[in-house]
């Protein structure tokens, strides 16, 4: 049998200090903290069943059906589905027992209801977009000829501060019918105020007559970009970082390898430019170490 998903994939960023866990202050731009009582994650039983596990940072209310798991140094929250159940027993979804796949203008009203309600700031909601979850079944000798099927939406809000994106943090969801939630990622960090000052000055640097000259620092081939907030993920390691940065795409052609790379570049208000944490490489110590490691031959 051939089988087939496409589903979302989503990769974050760098810890926090403890400091991250105090109320923010008028220095900040508020953050939002998802925790096990706001979200509508259902792992199979009620939270009160669940058992809860810490481990490596995070505290974990595991189900029959899924985790929810709460990093408590960075507030980084994401639940997923086991999907452990017998799958010989299910109901195929052409029988027409599961719940109806939403439409994604009305799925991605219901998941920015959701967020906001439980606490995110809705003056800091950017983009909204909704990602599509396929699959498909069928012999591998039909692959080819297979047609995917809708099984439903995951939306994606960004964020925004003072006008600019906040490019590292992120809310999504996945909701179904019944208004459950099959799967989330939260990371919504406080934000200090000074980088959104920092980023307002860039911009004014940027519409004014100082425009020529600051792109004339920058060591790259492509100028046009935009003023944006970058920050630490809650993955890298350290403290807690942000910054005001005027980012630019360049592509790398390689024709003898018919192979196209993106990336992303990141420059600060004098154009000079730095790279994120995560962004740093930091391979740790060799392991094992040289002294256990066999002599050669």
């Amino acid at each position: 049998m051939f089988n087939r998903t496409v589903c979302l994939t989503v990769a974050l960023f760098a810890s926090l200090p403890s400091s991250y866990a105090q109320q923010p202050d008028a220095s900040e731009i508020p953050g939002y903290r998802h925790t096990v009582e706001k979200s509508r994650f259902f792992a199979g039983e009620s939270v009160a069943r669940t058992k809860v596990v810490e481990e490596n940072g995070f505290t974990k209310y595991q189900g029959r059906n899924g985790v929810l798991a709460i990093d408590q140094k960075t507030g980084l929250a994401l639940a997923v589905r086991s999907d452990g159940a017998d799958k010989a027993s299910r109901v195929p979804a052409s029988a027409g027992a599961s719940t109806a796949v939403l439409d994604p203008d009305e799925h991605n009203k219901r998941v920015v209801n959701y967020f906001v309600r439980a606490g995110l700031p809705r003056d800091q909601v950017g983009v909204v977009h909704a990602n599509t979850y396929l699959s498909a079944s069928g012999p591998t000798s039909k692959a080819a000829s297979i047609e995917p099927r809708v099984d439903g939406y995951a939306t994606i809000v960004s964020r925004q501060a003072g006008g600019f994106d906040v490019v590292d943090s992120v809310a999504w969801a996945r909701i179904d019918g019944k208004g459950q939630v099959l799967g989330e990622w939260v990371y919504w960090p406080p934000i200090p105020a000074k980088v959104v000052d920092d980023a307002r000055r860039l911009n004014e640097t940027l519409n004014g007559a100082g425009r020529s000259d600051f792109l004339s620092k920058i060591p790259s081939p492509q100028k046009t970009g935009k003023v944006v907030i970058r920050h630490a993920s809650p993955f890298a390691g350290g403290g807690f970082e942000a910054f005001a940065s005027y980012d630019v795409i360049e592509r790398n052609e390689r024709p003898e390898r018919a192979t196209t790379s993106v990336y992303v570049r990141h420059f600060d208000a004098e154009g000079r430019e730095f790279r994120l944490p995560h962004e740093m490489r930091n391979v740790g110590a060799d392991y094992p170490p040289k002294e256990a490691r066999p002599a050669a031959q």
